[in-house]
């Protein structure tokens, strides 16, 4: 068994987002054949088994403490760059496929905070994936995150993006 697949590990599944994996354990089927397992627990209190066989296919590992801490970092930044930095960054260190996703929601949720339209749903499930994630590693409230971001790219408490500036004239 591979050690990121251990309890106590962090995992993320789409849709499910940031999760730990509790334990193994072995069912038999029907047809007497014996399934190992591997248990996820989400934040959202869903847990989902998977055969430790496909767990590669649905499952990868979190993101490190130090890699979270650069992420939220690039994230609250305003320059647009320090986030590409990062996706580069993680890019080469681990290879595009694992940080492919992370990285394009992190983008584009910065994005998303740049500009003045509403697109609060795109926006909650963005923050969800990425923030939700950051949140798990940190061992922090996802509020409180989503909190420091919104006042880092002066977004409005009751709002999700910033308030149009005075009116002209």
């Amino acid at each position: 068994m591979d050690a990121w697949l251990e309890p106590g590990r962090k995992v993320v599944m789409q849709p499910h987002g940031a999760g730990e994996v509790v334990g193994l354990e072995v069912r038999v089927r029907g047809d007497g054949v014996r399934v190992e397992y591997v248990t996820v627990a989400f934040q959202s209190e869903v847990v989902v088994l998977i055969p430790v066989s496909m767990a590669a296919e649905h499952l990868r590992p979190a993101l490190s403490l130090a890699e979270a801490r650069e992420l939220l970092a690039a994230l609250e930044s305003t320059d647009p760059s320090r986030l590409v930095a990062w996706a580069e960054e993680e890019a080469r260190r681990h290879g595009s496929a694992r940080c492919a996703s992370p990285a394009r929601a992190a983008r584009l949720l910065h994005r998303l905070y740049r500009q003045e339209e509403e697109d609060a749903a795109l926006q909650q499930t963005l923050e969800d994936l990425v923030v939700g994630e950051i949140a798990l590693v940190l061992g922090e409230p996802v509020a409180s995150l989503v909190d420091r971001l919104h006042q880092a790219h002066g977004l409005d408490s009751d709002r999700a993006f910033p308030s149009p500036g005075p009116p002209p004239g």
